[in-house]
């Protein structure tokens, strides 16, 4: 997977556009931003804010969501550089995402056998991309929620405000060893209560 910087992204998507607009000529580009606007509507109307229980500020929330996702076959190729990077890739995945093929389902029902066959089996009036949508999300959310719960049981977390400037520092360091920020603030903060206990041993040893 590549790495894609956001400026990049914005520069070469206002040069694709551009340069395939001028190439088209005024009637052709009438019709090719009329038929964007009534697919990106139709997209929107289906679903306004699909991911709208996800903070895109809140960095653990948006690697979560990116890796459930891919985990689940729906994600794109490109590698995106900061979580809320992934919040944005991840709805632009889900607005553009025709469902999963017969292939993908039966991987996703081999792979979980607790999941309800029902669901994809089941005949439906709507597109397989509605339905599937639906289905996805439902199980994004469940997840979540199992996962939060988790969380809470083991070991009673309580929420941690971090500036912004601490919390890009932070996440800077994670993604240069390859874990998660909240993965790795913890095993920080127990590293540094590890020192203080052996500091404090050692000071009562050489007090004696």
């Amino acid at each position: 997977m590549r790495t894609v910087h956001p400026d990049k992204i914005y520069r070469e998507i206002i040069w694709f556009c551009s340069s395939y607009l001028l190439k088209s000529g005024p009637e052709a580009t009438r019709t090719i931003i009329n038929s964007v606007f009534s697919e990106w509507a139709s997209i929107n109307n289906d679903y306004p804010s699909p991911f709208s229980w996800v903070d895109s500020r809140d960095s653990e929330q948006c690697d979560w969501l990116w890796n459930a996702m891919q985990v689940r076959c729906v994600g794109t190729p490109l590698n995106p550089l900061t979580p809320e990077q992934k919040y944005w890739f991840a709805c632009a995945t889900f607005d553009n995402w025709e469902g999963w093929n017969e292939q993908q389902v039966q991987f996703l029902l081999e792979n979980n056998p607790r999941r309800n066959r029902a669901k994809f089996t089941q005949v439906s009036f709507q597109a397989p991309r509605i339905q599937h949508k639906a289905i996805l999300l439902d199980e994004l959310k469940s997840a979540r929620e199992q996962q939060k719960r988790r969380d809470e049981r083991a070991d009673g977390s309580v929420p941690l405000k971090l500036s912004g400037k601490i919390h890009k520092q932070l996440e800077s360091i994670a993604r240069s060893r390859g874990v998660l920020p909240k993965k790795l603030l913890n095993e920080m903060i127990e590293q540094a209560y590890h020192d203080l206990v052996a500091t404090r041993q050692n000071s009562q040893i050489d007090s004696r």
